[in-house]
């Protein structure tokens, strides 16, 4: 990753960040609810905008937390449960959220407030017709039109509300009022669930993710640092507009009549701000709420896109959101928030439940112990739901009268206690743990990393002078150097080695062979040492690892090298007889991204046909099928893309008279083409952050590059899906270059027709090699011999 690792994130960046988190979260429909609770409550407004202000603006923050420590969404999280489980949870999420309850009321709010009461004569039905005809030219054919306005309109839409709530405070509509209406702090509680930005956070929250990675950030202590400073600037403005709505809300407690929580807003805006202050706000909140439609509608689509791997036309989800939402929203804002509360009282315990169970950490490890926290929590919020939507039964009162914290909203806090503990005794079956140490060395760093099992608990990188590695002349010196460094770098941090049970090195340049984990023997160092027929820093990692796991008496692995050939016969021809396509790629972690992109599919890696394009020092785009690489570009010499270091396929004649060329030698050709050309010939700099960054700037040079290595990408990848006669489950980019969206989102928009597209920045092959060694640690794979030949 080069610099990426340690690139941290400014000040600016962090405020930057605050209030875009603060402009997904400002949903102009959550503003009629603190009202409507400071009129219900009068003067005990406190207690209610401390109940709300608990699941309005302090359970988005805790979501957020949690999406960046599982790296992942609300699905991923619930996998803790069940996979199949998390899927039904994020569709109910992404339903709520999306064309059931958040996307109807964003049309029934604007009609309410900002146009019955300025144009009265426009029905409802007309005015939706009008207004999802709107969200979907804008979702069928996006425009940074949108982005602009709601850029605009939320500043706007703050400076009315500051307006207001000053002039509420200074000129309060009427003296506070005490209301009968009890339990403000448990009512405001359950109240808080109608934002819907718990859930929203952990849909949201991926996409801050991805934000920060692809500005070089990926340490996950650094990620969580930026989070929560982001978190606590855009929740604290929440927050302040929140308890200011409530006040404003609780001066209207002694105005006689009633409102609904539209006409509430729009009696407090005339009031304090005359017939020009209604009009107004009511604009400002309808445009906003137009915004959020598109947004939300452009997800929902997307989402469902996704999760029928393509077989869903996006456009043709675009219209039926837009439908639904279209005939649910003539309801009107009242009755769908009612209908909304019982679904939501029966989802947000669930969810809830499963945030604090992510956040507490290794204390509740046990998957039993998710799974009777959630049926505990589950049951309740269900069984509310019921009572709420106005089934009553014998018992139901006696039930929750006897529930500790109901009245407070709380209700599903002792079962899930008492679920979890239950589950917490019942021990799951327990895999053998093992601690593996990993050496992966590469052309710019060698990579050392310690798992405990699947967790990684030490990790360091040293780099390297690239000329130097890559020379014959000072291969011994460089790889006894690197061999020294590592000694020193785990003496520094005190790493006990006798505690490690493998040593897992990544593999070089051996002769041909299968996929697979192999053990480290003296053959197989013999021939790398011998007779290995290239140069490179990845030979280094059998010879490390064999001799630290000769000095303790432990296994040594390789995994995956990149000598595995697993290439059909009709990919080798070239067009001379004399001259075969070699397969020299990034073997590792190309197979253990297809691993990944299986489990998303929920099928086995080798019963799917997969592309996988890794963008990093090379670039190798790879056909599996069905488990085996059965086509590859020879990432070093030549073959496919060109890369971050490596020229790729160039044309032959030109390359004959370039070796030709005075004072050209084959030591300085083949130099230019593996390690000199590329981004780094074109741009001057081979570093990921670094190209992002300028791309980022409008660099018109870096840009082009990009494009050019994109359009390159995009060839080879519809070259495989040919040859694969276009049977093809999915597409994967990963490698230190997919942090470049504008690279991912190039070869996406030319190649997402012919499978879902997933993208996994950054590198994984330490993580491979652990996997691979692990795998064969725990008996769940067969240790393979190697034999020279």
């Amino acid at each position: 990753m080069g610099n990426a690792a340690r690139m941290t994130y400014s000040r600016k960046n962090v405020i930057v960040l605050g209030f875009a988190l603060f402009a997904i979260f400002f949903g102009a429909g959550n503003l009629i609810f603190p009202p409507a609770l400071g009129r219900m409550f009068g003067d005990r407004f406190e207690w209610s905008g401390l109940g709300f202000l608990l699941t309005g603006v302090g359970l988005p923050l805790m979501g957020l937390l949690a999406v960046a420590k599982a790296e992942g969404g609300i699905d991923h999280i619930a996998r803790r449960v069940n996979p199949v489980f998390g899927k039904i949870l994020s569709v109910l999420a992404i339903l709520a959220i999306g064309p059931l309850f958040a996307i109807p009321r964003t049309c029934a709010t604007t009609y309410e407030l900002g146009i019955a009461p300025n144009i009265p004569w426009v029905g409802s039905w007309l005015f939706s017709f009008i207004y999802f005809g709107v969200v979907l030219a804008f979702t069928l054919n996006p425009l940074a039109v949108v982005d602009r306005i709601g850029k605009i309109l939320t500043p706007i839409l703050l400076a009315s509300l500051a307006y207001l709530i000053v002039r509420g405070i200074i000129h309060p509509i009427a003296p506070l009022a005490a209301t009968e209406t009890p339990n403000p702090f448990g009512r405001s509680i359950v109240e808080g669930y109608q934002t819907m930005d718990l859930i929203g956070a952990t849909i949201f929250g991926i996409i801050i993710l991805n934000e920060l990675r692809s500005k070089g950030l990926f340490e996950k202590r650094k990620q969580m640092s930026v989070i929560i400073k982001a978190g606590l600037i855009s929740t604290g403005t929440l927050a302040v507009i929140y308890c200011g709505l409530i006040y404003l809300g609780a001066t209207s407690s002694a105005v006689p009549g009633e409102f609904t929580r539209t006409g509430l807003l729009t009696f407090i805006a005339r009031q304090l701000g005359g017939g020009a202050g209604s009009a107004a706000l009511g604009t400002a909140v309808s445009m906003a709420c137009l915004t959020t439609a598109v947004g939300l509608t452009t997800l929902c689509a997307e989402y469902f896109n996704k999760l029928s791997y393509g077989k869903l036309n996006y456009k043709a989800l675009c219209i039926a959101t837009a439908a639904i939402s279209l005939v649910l929203s003539n309801a009107g804002v009242e009755t769908i928030v009612n209908v909304a509360l019982p679904v939501l009282l029966a989802l947000y315990p669930v969810v809830m439940v499963l945030v604090i169970l992510c956040l507490a950490g290794p204390a509740f490890e046990n998957r039993n112990t998710w799974r009777g926290a959630v049926i505990g929590a589950g049951l309740v919020g269900t069984l509310s739901a019921i009572r709420t939507g106005g089934f009553e039964a014998a018992g139901f009162d006696a039930f929750f009268t006897a529930l500790p914290l109901h009245h407070h909203g709380l209700g599903w806090v002792l079962p899930a206690l008492i679920g979890g503990g239950i589950g917490a005794m019942i021990r799951p079956r327990e895999l053998p743990s093992f601690r593996v140490l990993s050496v992966c060395p590469s052309q710019l760093a060698t990579r050392i990393a310690i798992f405990d099992d699947d967790v990684p608990v030490f990790e360091t990188s040293i780099p390297h002078q690239l000329q130097r590695v890559m020379s014959d002349d000072e291969r011994t010196i460089q790889l006894n150097a690197l061999k020294n460094a590592i000694s020193e770098r785990l003496a520094e941090h005190r790493i006990d080695l006798s505690t490690v049970n493998a040593v897992v090195g990544r593999g070089g340049f051996l002769h041909p062979l299968p996929g697979g984990t192999y053990r480290v023997t003296t053959a197989l160092i013999d021939d790398i040492e011998q007779h290995a027929w290239r140069q490179h820093p990845s030979n280094w990692g059998a010879a490390i690892a064999y001799e630290i796991a000769e000095a303790n008496d432990i296994d040594a692995f390789i995994v995956d090298p990149v000598a595995v050939d697993e290439m059909e016969e009709l990919a080798r021809y070239t067009g001379l007889p004399e001259i075969r396509r070699s397969s020299i790629f990034h073997a590792s972690n190309q197979k253990a991204v297809v691993r990944r992109v299986a489990k998303n599919l929920w099928k086995r890696h080798d019963k799917i046909n997969a592309i996988v394009a890794h963008m990093g020092e090379g670039t190798s785009v790879g056909a599996h099928k069905q488990g085996k690489v059965v086509d590859v570009n020879n990432a070093l010499d030549g073959d496919g893309p060109f890369s971050a270091l490596n020229a790729g396929s160039l044309p032959t004649v030109d390359v004959v008279r370039m070796c030709f060329a005075e004072g050209a030698t084959e030591k300085s050709v083949l130099h230019k083409i593996r390690s000199a050309g590329g981004l780094l010939a074109y741009l001057g700099v081979s570093d990921a952050a670094e190209i992002d960054r300028r791309v980022g700037s409008g660099d018109e040079a870096a840009i082009r590059a990009i494009e050019a290595m994109g359009y390159q990408v995009t060839k080879e990848i519809g070259a495989l899906a040919a040859a694969m006669s276009g049977r093809v489950n999915a597409i994967a980019l990963t490698g230190e270059l997919a942090i470049c969206r504008k690279l991912t989102r190039f070869i996406k928009a030319h190649v997402d027709h012919i499978a879902p597209v997933f993208v996994y920045p950054g590198e994984s092959e330490t993580a491979a090699l652990v996997s691979g060694a692990l795998r064969v640690l725990r008996g769940e794979e067969e240790l393979l011999e190697y034999s020279s030949q």
